[in-house]
């Protein structure tokens, strides 16, 4: 499970990304703070076979849809 590998999934808009403090300020005017940062700007994704290791355990494809993100965190 995604979760298990540390990763926090999180919905929201992002604004401002401060490289050097590791920040993110989101629309709402949180603040988060990571490690290692992804961001997903929509679409549905794909993962190109031509990339090595597409289908290692640790390699999720995740649709930004609320209620699969939910669904996903449960499983």
């Amino acid at each position: 499970m995604i979760t298990d590998a540390g990763v926090n999934l999180m919905i929201g808009e992002v604004v401002r990304i401060n490289k050097e403090n590791k920040t993110v300020s989101l629309r709402n005017g949180e603040d988060i703070a990571y490690d290692k940062l992804v961001l997903a700007v929509g679409s549905n994704p794909v993962i190109p076979k031509s990339i090595q290791g597409y289908d290692l355990g640790n390699v999720f494809p995740i649709a930004r849809d609320e209620v699969y993100l939910r669904i996903f965190l449960r499983s």
